[in-house]
């Protein structure tokens, strides 16, 4: 096996693992303090959060935990320790969906690792643009766009006269992304990529284009190059209608680019969650394939046919919202989440009728 290859499956192997997670136990101890965010007054040593069945015993020292802000836990048992909440709230993970049932923060950071696999965040660096929830213990990311939201790598460069950037319909292209880096995994490896999650698509209004070419992605697979539309991706239009598209090499536009073939669309509801599993394998010639299962059903299932570009290796998975900039009546914000990311060379097909809970 060449090594680009047996790093990406083995990390996508460890990815699918971590995903199960067990909501395990975390003890005061009240080592140091009696500061609640204090990593030290815990055993293991890790500030108790959604995951976490939380236990306060009597402790030699006396020391009890005194809160510093809200919290978000399992479960808390006093076994004959205190617990002072200083005015803050204790809240405990019920599995709440609904809209209002998710609280989150900023995401800051430039990369962020879900899964154990490492995503670059690719944004124009709003404090609404990507944001992870802090009273889940699935890892949900809420995703918003607005117009005019660019990614500063899409604008045109002001050193090169002429450059229009990433460039659509007259404007630079709005995103906000997770993006993994580029697996470098060698189309004659022939391997079966798995992709799971659940998605909700928060209510708001139509989606609308006046040119069929123009598109509003929530996921793709991107290939290895800078240019052209990505080997499959899905894109939202209208209300609530989805669509899985392809591309192959092998059928191209005159002017070189790919031609996105429609594999299937279908209405995915706005405001409730959604489960999505994709299983994938792309081919220069006419041996890849996609199989797309919604909600439990087999939505789309194609064979034989190429999937990706004349290049070295198939690329990598982005998701998030990455958009034409519509035109000046059309605009509209969009927000989106994710929950329970996995990128994997084993099989997440068990996923299909038993996705992991959001919660």
């Amino acid at each position: 096996m060449k090594p680009f290859l047996f790093f990406f499956l083995s990390v996508l192997f460890a990815g699918q693992a971590a995903s199960q997670t067990n909501k395990r136990t975390v003890t005061w101890t009240g080592a140091v303090d009696n500061n609640w965010n204090n990593a030290k007054n815990w055993s293991p040593d890790e500030v108790p959060n959604p995951c976490n069945q939380v236990i306060i015993p009597v402790v030699p020292s006396k020391r009890y935990p005194v809160l510093q802000s809200n919290i978000f836990v399992d479960n808390l048992t006093l076994q004959g320790g205190n617990l002072s909440t200083n005015q803050f709230n204790i809240n405990y993970i019920k599995g709440n969906k609904g809209i209002q049932g998710i609280y989150y923060e900023a995401v800051a950071s430039k990369t962020r690792i879900i899964n154990d696999i490492s995503y670059t965040v690719q944004t124009p660096g709003k404090e609404y643009s990507i944001s992870r929830s802090i009273s889940t213990c699935a890892p949900v990311y809420r995703f918003e766009i607005h117009p005019e939201d660019h990614w500063p790598s899409d604008l045109p460069d002001p050193k090169k006269p002429g450059d229009k950037g990433n460039e659509q319909n007259g404007q630079t292209k709005e995103r906000v992304e997770l993006s993994q880096a580029n697996q470098k995994i060698s189309f004659d490896q022939d391997t079966t990529i798995w992709i799971s999650y659940s998605i909700f698509i928060e209510p708001g209004k139509d989606i609308v284009y006046r040119n069929v070419a123009y598109y509003c992605d929530l996921g793709q697979w991107h290939h290895s190059g800078s240019s052209g539309g990505p080997p499959w991706n899905f894109s939202l239009r209208g209300q609530d209608l989805m669509t899985l598209e392809t591309r192959g090499h092998a059928n191209v536009y005159s002017n070189g680019t790919l031609v996105p073939e429609e594999r299937k669309t279908v209405v995915v509801t706005r405001g409730k969650w959604h489960n999505f599993v994709i299983r994938t394998r792309h081919s220069k010639g006419k041996t890849g394939l996609i199989e797309w299962w919604l909600d439990g059903e087999l939505q789309c299932s194609v064979s034989g046919i190429g999937i990706g570009y004349n290049e070295k290796s198939i690329g990598y998975w982005k998701f998030g919202i990455y958009r034409t900039a519509a035109s000046k009546g059309d605009r509209t914000d969009l927000a989106v989440r994710y929950a329970n990311m996995e990128v994997s060379g084993n099989s997440l097909f068990s996923r299909v009728k038993s996705p992991l809970p959001v919660d």
